[in-house]
């Protein structure tokens, strides 16, 4: 049987979607009246697409020369994910997260001089936590603790897929732990995941570190080490690299600790 190509499968997407922006522009008096309805479908419109991320290497003096790519494609209400990252220590588990924040800290943030750019120097660049590229995507808590890990070689490949509605209702719910490194959605404030930040973090355990390299919570320094970052950016389907909807490969699904309270 032949493959169909990413124009003959988005077809039905693009069909669906262009319906739903007449449906939205012609909507009936009472959606105006509300105004939630009709802004709720109108934002969902507008998230949809593809988007892609360059990551970057940060601290190489300890992370080695990790680089990689991410992917992200909104279409209809699913939410596809991937990040594919080579380069590091290797056997290591990579906390990785979309940020509220818009560019990535370079050295000249190491505010303290230790010659290690930590989490909490970075935070003026990239921001809190909005989406944890973790085990579950419609929900900030529910797959909070698993991440991948890079295998021998120092690579991974993660794919997710997820509710775009689930997941933008949980951003704008109630924040339980305001004290945490994650946020919700400001008010007011759409998606808008172009411009957003994707930090990778993570270095092995026993890498050497200045005492001076701060962390968060009770997560040692190695686990929240920003060693990769890239800003994203929207593109074309056809600048938007074909990806497997799977798991995790390349690596393995680690677990981490402290739940939320990491990066």
């Amino acid at each position: 049987m032949k493959k169909k190509t990413r124009l003959e499968r988005l077809i039905p997407y693009v069909l669906c979607a262009s319906m739903l922006t007449f449906v939205a522009a012609c909507g009936s008096d009472d959606d105006d009246d509300n105004g939630s309805g009709g802004t709720a479908q109108q934002e969902q419109q507008e998230d949809q697409g593809f988007y892609r991320v360059n990551l970057t290497p940060l601290n190489e003096s300890v992370s080695g020369t990790p680089s990689g790519t991410g992917t992200i494609t909104i279409l209809a209400d699913e939410v596809l994910a991937n990040v594919r990252v080579e380069g590091t220590r290797g056997n290591t588990t990579h906390l990785q997260h979309i940020h509220l924040g818009d560019s990535c800290p370079t050295m000249d943030a190491d505010a303290n001089g230790d010659g290690i750019v930590d989490v909490n120097e970075g935070l003026p660049s990239y921001g809190p936590i909005l989406i944890p590229l973790d085990d579950e995507l419609d929900s900030q808590a529910e797959g909070s603790g698993e991440y991948p890990s890079s295998n021998s070689r120092g690579s991974y490949s993660w794919t997710k897929t997820g509710s775009l509605a689930r997941m933008l209702a949980d951003l704008r719910d109630t924040d339980e732990n305001p004290e945490d490194a994650l946020v919700k959605l400001p008010a007011g404030e759409d998606l808008n995941l172009a411009g957003r930040v994707i930090t990778i973090h993570g270095v092995p355990e026993g890498t050497q570190l200045p005492d001076s390299v701060t962390s968060l919570g009770d997560q040692p320094a190695t686990r929240t080490l920003p060693i990769a970052c890239g800003v994203i950016e929207r593109v074309t389907s056809e600048e938007a690299p074909e990806e497997d909807a799977g798991q995790t490969t390349g690596g393995t699904t680690g677990q981490t600790t402290g739940g939320t309270t990491a990066p």
